[in-house]
């Protein structure tokens, strides 16, 4: 029965029956293959930045940031003005430093990622939205990951927040990135995992 007569409460998982339901069911889930999201490619990230309207520049920032530091949305949407140092050059780069999100949780601590040349369309949208900003502004405190999901399916209705992750990362890897350098951009903690990861 769901209920008893008795005034304190009773701990479901002492009975036999209940820990063979819980072992059964964490049987099911490792069984489960994981839902590996569509990668984003770089056409299809140059297409959707080119498709956001030009009312909405705080989405191709966020947009540009997730694929050229392949992040999460969620830790670029937690960034602070301060966090973003760009380079005063003809093809500037980035060094990004994120002190929040799911990325930092699982690291266990803040971390910086330099970014390669930007190009000028990739780097205009994020020198907008850091305009007028004072060093501890959040860049997009109106943003959030379910209203940028629109966004990332403007060219491709089959893309998500993970596909621009997953296809930066993979990028990097085709470009003959070492795996050093990968497990540094992507935060896993073995080549192995990373790979299963990338498809690879």
């Amino acid at each position: 029965p769901c209920y008893r007569d008795v005034p304190h409460g009773v701990n479901a998982f002492l009975t036999v029956q209940a820990q063979q339901a819980l072992k059964g069911a964490l049987r099911q889930k490792a069984s489960e293959k994981a839902r590996i999201p569509k990668s984003r490619t770089p056409q299809t990230f140059v297409h959707t930045l080119a498709a956001i309207p030009q009312n909405h520049l705080g989405a191709r920032a966020i947009l540009a940031l997730m694929w050229m530091t392949t992040q999460r949305v969620g830790c670029v949407l937690s960034l602070l003005k301060e966090d973003i140092v760009m380079t005063n050059d003809a093809k500037p780069r980035l060094r990004v430093t994120f002190r929040f999100g799911k990325g930092v949780k699982l690291r266990g601590h803040p971390y910086t990622i330099h970014t390669t040349a930007l190009p000028t369309f990739v780097a205009e949208p994020i020198q907008t939205a850091m305009q007028g900003l004072r060093p501890t502004d959040n860049l997009f405190p109106k943003m959030t990951a379910d209203k940028m999901l629109p966004f990332f399916r403007l060219v491709d209705p089959l893309l998500e927040a993970r596909s621009i992750r997953r296809g930066s990362l993979q990028c990097l890897a085709q470009a003959g990135t070492p795996t050093e350098v990968l497990l540094m951009y992507s935060g896993h903690t073995n080549a192995k995992t990373l790979f299963r990861y990338l498809n690879w």
